[in-house]
Formats: C-alpha cells, structure tokens, sequence
C-alpha cells in the first residue's frame, strides 16, 4: 500500500502544476482513464514490481479525483453549497458499505473479480463529468 500512498501524494502535489496546463475536466477525465488502465495493470501483474508500479500509478491517477468531482458538483449546482455537501455525505454510506460488499465478491467470486469490481468507481466518475458536460452545455 506504500507505493499507492506515494503516488496519491505525488498525485496531489503535481495536480496544481497539471490544472495551469489542462482544463479540470479534462484532467479529471484523463486521470479517470489512467486510474482504470493502472488498476488493470495491478490485476494483470505477475510480477510483485509490475503489481508496485501499478500501484503508484493509480494512487498517482486518483489524486486529483476528489477535488475535481467536488468541484464539478458545485458548478453543476451553482449558488447550492447546501445540496452538495448534503449529496456528499450519501457517500459516506458508500464508504462504509463498499469494503464489505467488495469483500462479499471475493470471497463468492475470488479476488480477481473483487478487484475488478473496483474498476466501478472510475467509470462513475466517467459518467458524471460526461452527464455534467451535457447538462452544462444545454444550459447554456
């Protein structure tokens, strides 16, 4: 787990650079896209250093996914703080429930489908940001 918690870090600090240079959406869809391919490199490896590389990758790719959702949420619900940190906490049932609903697939599946199965969280996060960009453009 140490190479994730480095490359999360890494991640975090290299984000402000990366925002001067691309659009935030963009930035959170290439890290989404990223974070999918890094997971299915873990999965795939055999090789414990393949596996730790990957691992760095995707804490690395999954940095920037907090602040950037967050700040999607809000211009999605302009002058509405309230909403957003109210629809924020329904994922605090999320984080309490995935674990075990993640364990439950691998021990009925095994772990390679547990593991895939986490790749759910990235493509979410696709959806959104597209669903997002729609929704803005029709605004508009």
């Amino acid at each position: 787990m140490t190479g994730l918690s480095g490359g999360a870090v890494f991640g975090a600090l290299i984000t402000e650079h990366l925002l001067r240079h691309i659009s935030p959406r963009r930035l959170l869809i290439v890290s989404t896209l990223c974070c999918l391919a890094s997971l299915g490199v873990f999965i795939g490896s055999s090789s414990w250093l393949v596996a730790v590389i990957a691992l760095f990758m995707l804490g690395f790719f999954t940095a920037p996914s907090y602040p950037l959702v967050k700040a999607t949420a809000f211009e999605c619900a302009p002058g509405q703080p309230g909403l957003v940190h109210a629809l924020s906490q329904l994922f605090v049932v999320l984080e309490v429930l995935l674990p075990l609903a993640i364990g439950a697939i691998a021990q009925r599946f095994g772990l390679t489908i547990a593991l895939a199965a986490l790749s759910f969280e990235p493509l979410v996060i696709l959806a959104v940001v597209i669903a997002a960009r729609i929704t803005l453009r029709t605004e508009r």
